[in-house]
């Protein structure tokens, strides 16, 4: 069986890796894979044999890895059958330097492993301090989001992860890639001790223009301990998609679950994000951004790029010249109290759409992104 990729997928990969070859072993396998009974997993030709993972999807195709089959052909050569698959990505092919494909555990011990240079040495060592190593190696397909380290070593010795932040970045029996995971929330393993619930899915934040994206992943904890704070923390995925032999691994920018961003910083870390528009909005009332300042409780809803769109041009330039006026309107969008997502939900309370919550609660900010 050969999944091919299409000649788009072969340029847009080439374009993204301009140094790294495809490795066409890790398209073929060495059996005539029918989709009325598909396996979980089948082991390539490469090195090692290294497997791919197969996903059904909702229509009659399924996805190999995070690439998705969009035709077939059966195929003969000489009396032996043949499944060719037509697939819209090129797989990447992580192939074991050992020769052994390693479990979640073993990777974070050893990243190199799979040839790649991201350090997760702070993440390794918080797993092993809170006796959590069986949850990344017990057998089974399971989802891991793995915080890289920080290149601050101050800011992260300052990071207070316990055992309930380790579980919380891992969903325990679903084998999810990116495409796979969809717009649906998991269960992280947290849950299971009830002490704190955290759910887990992904994030799409497009630019300004709508031409590009870039994936979180997202926690929300919901109702927990008291002294750990509630809300949603969002975390850049640098590399995902990662297969190791009990599931699939994804690295984040950041841990999950962690309050470390005020207002006005996750305000300057999205200027030339999805609040592109309403930073170059407000930059025309200074007050408004004073108003930030400071360790007091507040909520504030911003909208989107996408909300903002509905907004005629002339109508922002007629804010942009009235500084006071501006600044009245964007007052409005404060609140001088910590509402998390939930709270404002089991209100009533009115939601802007597309917008962005930003909250804090005692002297620590948050965010909850809808």
């Amino acid at each position: 069986t050969c999944f091919a990729p299409t000649n788009d997928a072969i340029d847009r990969f080439r374009e993204s890796f301009p140094n790294k070859l495809i490795e066409v072993t890790y398209h073929v396998v060495s059996l005539n894979l029918a989709e009325d009974n598909l396996p979980s997993s089948v082991p390539t030709i490469a090195k090692g044999s290294p497997h791919l993972y197969l996903t059904r999807a909702r229509d009659r195709f399924f996805f190999v890895n995070n690439a998705k089959v969009t035709r077939r052909r059966e195929l003969m050569f000489e009396q032996h059958k043949q499944k060719l698959y037509v697939i819209d990505d090129v797989l990447e092919a992580f192939i074991p330097t050992s020769g052994v494909t390693p479990n979640a555990f073993e990777f974070l011990n050893q990243p190199s492993i799979y040839n790649l240079n991201h350090r997760l040495v702070f993440f390794h060592s918080r797993v092993q301090m809170t006796y959590e190593q069986s949850l990344f190696t017990e057998d089974g397909m399971h989802t891991f989001f793995v915080p890289v380290d920080d290149a601050d070593p101050a800011k992260r010795t300052r990071v207070e992860i316990d055992k309930y932040v380790v579980r919380g970045h891992v969903i325990k029996d679903r084998r999810l890639f990116t495409r796979t995971m969809g717009n649906e929330t998991y269960e992280s393993a947290a849950w299971e001790d009830n002490a704190v619930k955290v759910e887990l899915s992904l994030a799409n934040q497009s630019d300004s223009a709508g031409a590009e994206y870039t994936l979180f992943a997202q926690s929300n904890t919901m109702s927990t301990q008291p002294q750990r704070q509630k809300g949603v923390v969002l975390s850049k995925i640098v590399k995902p998609n990662i297969p190791v032999k009990n599931g699939v691994v994804h690295l984040i920018e950041k841990p999950l679950m962690v309050v470390d961003t005020s207002i006005k910083d996750f305000f300057h870390r999205e200027r030339h994000g999805r609040l592109e528009d309403f930073m170059r909005l407000v930059d025309y009332s200074p007050d408004f951004l004073m108003d930030l300042d400071g360790s007091q409780p507040k909520t504030v809803f911003a909208p989107t790029n996408e909300a903002l769109k509905v907004i005629p041009a002339s109508v922002l330039d007629t804010l942009k010249a009235n500084t006071s006026g501006l600044t009245s309107r964007t007052r409005r969008w404060r609140l001088t109290r910590c509402w998390t997502r939930a709270a404002l939900v089991s209100s009533s309370a009115n939601l802007p759409a597309a917008g962005v919550c930003c909250t804090c609660e005692s002297s620590r900010e948050n965010t909850d992104a809808h």
